[in-house]
């Protein structure tokens, strides 16, 4: 089973963190949030997320991938893990304010998400689907029965209802 860590602090952007951790959880991956300091973490719109697991009771080399959501800024709280997953070619995932935790080439205006070698940047909440399907492919599982459960092929439908 795959395995992947969702690394939080307070003030990160709630909907690119549970959609997330759902997401990956409905295709059957070890998800697990895991918070800095506290087990109980406060979100940027103050919804407030128990975490499974804190840094310290983790071990950050057993995942496939960790992702950061946008708000996650402590640089030095995880330089040696993306340090690691770095060397060792494992995926990083970093969405909003998050990416300017590596030193990567920064998205493009017209890009939604990118991929730079082991790392996936994100824009933003708004394309955290997106975001997060391409990670399920890159962790070699196939997102396509997980979008048609979802509706996700019907989500930007423009139709409006009279």
């Amino acid at each position: 089973m795959k395995k992947v860590a969702v690394l939080i602090e307070d003030g990160f952007e709630e909907s690119e963190l549970l959609l997330t951790v759902d997401i990956m959880r409905r295709a059957d991956i070890d998800c697990r949030i895991v918070s800095r300091l506290n087990d109980k973490v406060q979100g940027k719109n103050n919804i407030i997320v128990q975490s499974d697991l804190r840094f310290e009771n983790t071990d950050f080399f057993e995942y496939d991938m960790i992702i950061l959501p946008s708000g996650f800024t402590n640089k030095e709280s995880v330089s040696q893990i993306l340090e690691y997953y770095t060397q060792h070619n494992k995926w990083i995932g970093l969405m909003g304010n998050s990416t300017s935790l590596i030193n990567t080439k920064p998205l493009l205006d017209n890009e939604l998400f990118s991929v730079r070698e082991n790392i996936l940047l994100n824009k933003g909440y708004s394309t955290t689907y997106a975001f997060i399907y391409h990670c399920l492919e890159l962790l070699g599982i196939n997102s396509e029965p997980i979008k048609q459960r979802m509706i996700y092929s019907n989500a930007f439908n423009e139709k409006k209802v009279a």
